[in-house]
């Protein structure tokens, strides 16, 4: 993707298409995770961002993290957890986004620090963060802790609204007579022509489809019920179809439908602190992650922040109709005009995500 290459997000995205045809000196030591019986927070051993979520916001700060604060290929004294080879292999890097979608900073853990990344924020996003008081935050810099903090936001708009269906049940390993939110295109098809592309279409559980925004930004979603990770599925996604700009009309024989869908997420990456790094006197003491992402029949909307605390001692600078419903697993992806990786996923396995009727 261009500047504004969302990261994928590997979580699961749940879009039906349905397509026919730091404090004291005292307590300079403590860090705080947010409360671990909030429902909402998820520690890494029971959830891996890459299986089914992938988001840009820790991915950039671990860039920075290696290389800024590390300086090399971060890697833990012992065994090392599937979520670090991921994060080292840093599939999304700034340059792939638009500055104006994200804001990030490594400083000092004071208090001066936590009012600077607060003001910035408001400037650039009118948003208040979720993670700041995760920490404690000292008055005078120690030398010793520092925080790495990004926020990435970012909103994107079909040309065209779509049609507000009537709500319909997701088909998954269980028959569900829940009925959730739809929108989409069952008629005048030729309206949405230049803005549902159609991937492919083997068979009515196995097809894919692009939806255009006003940005070039792009929202793609394809059935699928693979236990790979997201990205592995984007993968060849992309070298099979979306690089050779394979297509299908968007026809009288072709409907959409997609569910709306909505993600409010804490994750606390506990698999990643506390950890000596190899060749380093560098240990993280917080690892934590907000998503916020929302599908409707207007657009897409992302806010992900992110933020480690660490600490050092040296911190180095008639056809047949082709029926596209995604009321079934699928994947959804967002990617910038012909960006070749995503900057947002998301796994749709079940109803989890979707919208109540």
């Amino acid at each position: 993707m261009k500047k504004t290459f969302f990261a994928v997000a590997s979580v699961a995205l749940f879009g039906l298409l349905f397509f026919t045809g730091c404090a004291n000196n005292s307590d300079r030591n403590k860090v705080e995770a947010l409360p671990t019986q909030d429902k909402s927070v998820v520690k890494t051993s029971e959830y891996n961002q890459f299986q089914d979520i992938f988001t840009p916001a820790f991915q950039l700060i671990w860039n920075d993290f290696s290389d800024k604060v590390v300086g090399r290929k971060v890697e833990f004294i012992g065994e090392n957890p599937q979520i670090l080879s991921d994060l080292n292999e840093k599939r999304l890097t700034e340059n792939m986004l638009s500055k104006k979608d994200y804001y990030k900073t490594i400083a000092p853990q004071t208090t001066a620090t936590k009012k600077s990344i607060e003001k910035s924020i408001k400037k650039q996003f009118n948003e208040k963060s979720q993670l700041l008081d995760s920490v404690n935050w000292l008055k005078k810099d120690d030398g010793v802790h520092k925080v790495l903090y990004c926020m990435f936001k970012k909103n994107v708009y079909f040309p065209k609204v779509f049609e507000k269906l009537p709500p319909a049940p997701f088909i998954a390993q269980e028959t569900s007579k829940t009925y959730y939110d739809m929108f989409g295109v069952l008629k005048n098809q030729n309206k949405f022509e230049g803005q549902v592309l159609p991937v492919y279409y083997n068979d009515k559980n196995d097809y894919a489809v692009r939806l255009l925004t006003k940005s070039g930004d792009e929202i793609v979603l394809l059935t699928s019920t693979s236990d790979e990770p997201v990205l592995k599925i984007w993968d060849k996604l992309y070298a099979e179809k979306l690089s050779k700009k394979s297509s299908l009309p968007f026809d009288k024989n072709s409907k959409l439908l997609v569910p709306y869908i909505n993600l409010s997420k804490t994750f606390n990456y506990s698999e990643l602190t506390g950890r000596a790094i190899a060749g380093t006197n560098v240990v993280i003491d917080t690892a934590l992650e907000v998503i916020d992402f929302s599908l409707d029949n207007t657009g897409a909307k992302i806010k992900n922040e992110a933020m480690m605390g660490i600490r050092t001692t040296a911190l180095r600078p008639h056809e047949p109709q082709r029926l596209y419903y995604f009321n079934k697993p699928f994947v959804l992806f967002i990617r910038s005009k012909d960006g070749k990786v995503p900057y947002f996923a998301l796994k749709v396995k079940d109803t989890t995500y979707l919208q109540k009727g």
